[in-house]
């Protein structure tokens, strides 16, 4: 059964398309903050460094919903209060770069350095009391450079942490042309995750990507673009082929890049093996006497096969079935451990990644004339069957998905892949074949929502997730037509929430553009999304931010409050928006 049955939610072929609406009970108030918030430098962050940071919502939301915090630009928490009326409070000064999230109905967690801050507040009398602790030490290697700890997630005395760590290593052969096979050193980046219970450590894993999605209980629910242990989603499909796999090599693709792996004796080194890039051909040499290419089932007669393909130079100038672009070509070379009955071997693969010069054209073969076809899950396969099927419909009126339409027109989200966490910090991940495409988390609000919106085909599904917090069978509630082609449109909307009201009636899609205000337009737009169910046609709203002044600075967090207003904080002010959801 898939984790993410994204398919089983009601169809909606009815839908045409979205109506702009154009009422007049939207309102905006805006209030000035008496010191600017915090904006975090970002010119020597590197990429994953600042995908985890525009997943930080500066402002957080307690449970009186009344009651939101901000770190300020001179690092004060400030507490802002929303009733009677807007009053901002200063409290107490932390260090440079501390995150903040709310834990419960009176209590915030301030993250700093090697530390953390509970504080507590009486919201009846503005008073205040905190508790420090430090935070519990993690290993760190010579060669690892770690950043500060940033609070991801806090929920029942339970906080989750996540830091970016830096380290070099032995990179994967780049090419350049015809000058191929040579070695460099590069910086990784990767991501201590700890979660701490009642301040003490209770678990601690790494991880490739930052956390996107976390459910803290006795047994933790994280999502993210890579599980632990594992570098990418195209690795996971590529290692689990291999083992499968009874061909000299095997294969998969993205839109964008071919992957190839081929599997050596543990005793042959990277140095050992030379990889070459042209426009339509790619050579990989041995540059040892004693080569042999082994599969991973140890079958006689394939060893000595594979053996004579690489001594006859069977991947030498091999050409390819399209065009690549050889200066974006690398290769990497791996450890492998596989267990066969008792018997356990080591192997080292060879991966290549080849660049394709025409993106999202379908290969069918990697060498022209070879017949090893691409590794593709059964499960995978089943999902993109499903996925046609309503393409496959005859519908009696027109409909927005009988338009003809482009690939670009649905390329949006986040890739998105389960792992559950226990008491002791063993680990489950989902399968490749159960990764999804996230396209909204809830947005900030109290009581938390924990569902996602993930992509299917053109529309958006709401899944809520497992109640006992486990790796098991998520229940799509809705679905919002066209949302994916909607969103598609809109590149440099960040952040993208969708938010319900109490009894689930009613999504709303929020996305907010651009990521930020330019010098020439120094106002932001919100666009708020929401279709009643089996509708033919949707609502939209376009509501200017900062248009008045213009001088708000970053868009920096976002909460609804009880009141389903949206709550916006930028670098210099507070914006309280009004009637803005379709209730």
């Amino acid at each position: 059964m898939p984790l993410l049955p994204v398919n089983r939610a009601e169809p909606c072929p009815q839908f045409e398309a979205y109506r702009l609406d154009v009422s007049e009970n939207v309102h905006c108030q805006t209030y000035s903050l008496p010191s600017n918030a915090f904006v975090e430098e970002s010119t020597s962050s590197g990429y994953k460094e600042l995908k985890a940071r525009a997943m930080q919502n500066a402002l957080t939301v307690l449970a009186s919903n009344a009651l939101m915090a901000y770190i300020d630009c001179e690092n004060y928490l400030t507490i802002v209060y929303l009733e009677p009326k807007v009053e901002f409070v200063r409290m107490q000064k932390f260090s440079s770069n501390t995150t903040l999230c709310a834990m419960n109905s009176n209590t915030i967690v301030c993250c700093e350095r090697e530390q953390i801050t509970h504080f507590v507040i009486d919201q009846a009398t503005k008073q205040s009391s905190a508790k420090r602790y430090p935070i519990p030490k993690v290993d760190v290697k010579p060669e690892e450079t770690v950043m500060n700890w940033r609070v991801v997630a806090a929920r029942n005395d339970r906080v989750l942490l996540e830091r970016a760590k830096r380290h070099k290593a032995a990179a994967s052969g780049s090419a350049h042309g015809e000058n191929s096979g040579l070695l460099h050193d590069r910086t990784q980046t990767s991501f201590d995750i700890m979660l701490l219970n009642n301040q003490e450590q209770q678990w601690h894993i790494q991880n490739d990507q930052p956390i996107t999605y976390a459910m803290l209980a006795d047994t933790c629910l994280l999502g993210a673009e890579a599980t632990p242990g594992l570098h990418t989603c195209a690795d996971t499909i590529q290692k689990e082929a291999l083992r499968d796999s009874s061909q000299p090599y095997t294969w998969t693709q993205t839109d964008e890049t071919i992957i190839l792996a081929l599997a050596f004796p543990a005793s042959i080194e990277k140095h050992d093996i030379q990889v070459k890039f042209r426009s339509n051909q790619v050579s990989i040499e041995k540059a040892f006497k004693t080569a042999s290419v082994v599969d991973l089932h140890t079958d006689a007669d394939v060893i000595e096969n594979n053996e004579e393909l690489v001594k006859t130079g069977k991947y030498e100038d091999r050409d390819l079935w399209g065009q690549i672009v050889p200066e974006r070509c690398t290769f990497s070379w791996e450890s492998l451990q596989t267990k066969t009955g008792n018997e356990v071997h080591n192997l080292s693969v060879l991966k290549v990644i080849l660049s394709k010069m025409h993106k999202r054209t379908r290969w069918p073969e990697v060498f022209k004339g070879a017949d090893v076809p691409e590794a593709i899950d059964p499960s995978e396969l089943m999902m993109m069957l499903e996925g046609l099927e309503k393409y496959t419909e005859t519908l009696g009126h027109s409909s927005l998905l009988q338009n003809e339409l482009e690939e670009e027109d649905t390329e949006v989200g986040t890739p998105f892949l389960l792992t559950e966490v226990g008491p002791k910090g063993t680990y489950r991940s989902a399968k490749q074949s159960d990764a999804g495409v996230v396209l909204a988390c809830a947005a900030p609000s109290n009581p938390k929502d924990f569902s996602i919106l993930l992509k299917r085909d053109v529309d958006g599904v709401v899944m809520k997730p497992p109640s006992n917090e486990s790796l098991s069978e998520w229940y799509p509630e809705a679905s919002v037509p066209a949302i994916a082609y909607v969103l598609a449109s809109k590149r440099e909307a960040h952040p993208i929430y969708f938010h319900r009201n109490e009894d689930s009636s009613n999504i709303n899609v929020l996305a907010f553009e651009p990521r930020r205000a330019t010098l020439h337009d120094l106002s932001y737009n919100l666009y708020v999304y929401h279709v009643a169910p089996r509708s033919r046609f949707g609502q939209s709203r376009v509501i200017r931010l900062g248009a008045e002044t213009g001088d708000q600075g970053v868009l920096l967090g976002v909460v609804i409050s009880g009141q389903n207003d949206i709550v916006c904080l930028f670098e210099s002010k507070l914006q309280i928006v009004q009637g803005a959801l379709f209730l």
